[in-house]
C-alpha cells in the first residue's frame, strides 16, 4: 500500500503524508500532515494575562505586572530582586553563630572552610620550604644534591653573567640555565640574567648584536653628524 485516504478531507496521499503511528493502518495516523496540523492549530488557546497592578514587597512601590513565559515578576526592578536576596540570606546567616577554625579562633569569612589567618601559614619553615622547591628543580633538571653543592661552590655561590651574590625573584634562588635544544646544563643564574637572556631568545648573535648596540649606540652618531 503506496497511498492513504485521509480520515478528515477525504482525499488519497502517498503515505510520506502521513505521520507515524503505531496504532494506525500500516503504521500511519489517518489524518494526513496538513490536516493533523490544522486540527492542534485549532486546538491552540493563547494565554493572554491583563497586566497586573501589584506592590514590590522590596521597596513597596506600585508597578504594573505582564505575565509571562518563566518565573512570574515579583519585584519591581533588578536592583530590588538582589537587594531582597541578601536580606534573606543575612537573615538566614544571623542564627548561625560565629565560625570558628580548628584551633578555636572566630573566624568572619562567611564561604570556604574556616581557617584563621594564623593557621593558614605553612607551619614549615622559610628553610625547609627552600630546600623543597630545590629539591622538585633538581629533580626537574635530573641533578643531584651534590652536583648541585658542587656547581654552587664552583661559581662562587654568585650569578654566572653579573657576579652578584643575590639571586633575586620571588624564591630567592638561583636559577639553572640550560640549553633548551639539547637539554645541557650552563650554569647558575640570577632572577634578572636568567629573564634577559630568555628575552633575547637564547641567541648569541642577538645578545651580541645587543653589546654592540649598547657599546656604539646610532643615535650618537647619527646627532652628531647633524649638530653645528
Amino acid at each position: 500500500m503506496d497511498a492513504k485516504t485521509c480520515s478528515v478531507c477525504g482525499e488519497t496521499k502517498p503515505l510520506a503524508e502521513f505521520g507515524r503511528s503505531a496504532r494506525g493502518a500500516g503504521g500511519r495516523r489517518s489524518q494526513c500532515k496538513k490536516c493533523n496540523a490544522a486540527a492542534v492549530k485549532a486546538l491552540y488557546v493563547p494565554r493572554v494575562h491583563p497586566p497586573e497592578q501589584v506592590t514590590c514587597p522590596h521597596c513597596g512601590q506600585d508597578f504594573t505586572r505582564i505575565r509571562k513565559v518563566g518565573a512570574l515578576q515579583i519585584y519591581c526592578s533588578r536592583k530590588c530582586t538582589f537587594a531582597a536576596a541578601e536580606e534573606r540570606k543575612l537573615q538566614r546567616n544571623a542564627n548561625l553563630g560565629p565560625r570558628r577554625c580548628g584551633c578555636g579562633a572566630e573566624v568572619t569569612t562567611r564561604v570556604g572552610k574556616p581557617v584563621c589567618p594564623s593557621c593558614r601559614k605553612d607551619p614549615r619553615g622559610t628553610e625547609q620550604l627552600q630546600a623543597k622547591e630545590r629539591r622538585r628543580t633538581l629533580g626537574l633538571y635530573g641533578l643531584t644534591e651534590e652536583q648541585w653543592d658542587r656547581l654552587v661552590a664552583h661559581q662562587g655561590n654568585r650569578c654566572a653573567i653579573c657576579v652578584t651574590a643575590t639571586p633575586g625573584g620571588r624564591g630567592e634562588s638561583w636559577h639553572i640555565d640550560h640549553d633548551a635544544a639539547t637539554g645541557m646544563i650552563r650554569g647558575l643564574l640570577c632572577h634578572n640574567c636568567n629573564v634577559g637572556i630568555g628575552n633575547l631568545r637564547h641567541d648569541l648573535k642577538i645578545i651580541m648584536a645587543a653589546a654592540e648596540y649598547l657599546a656604539s649606540p646610532p643615535a650618537v652618531v647619527a646627532l652628531m653628524a647633524v649638530l653645528p
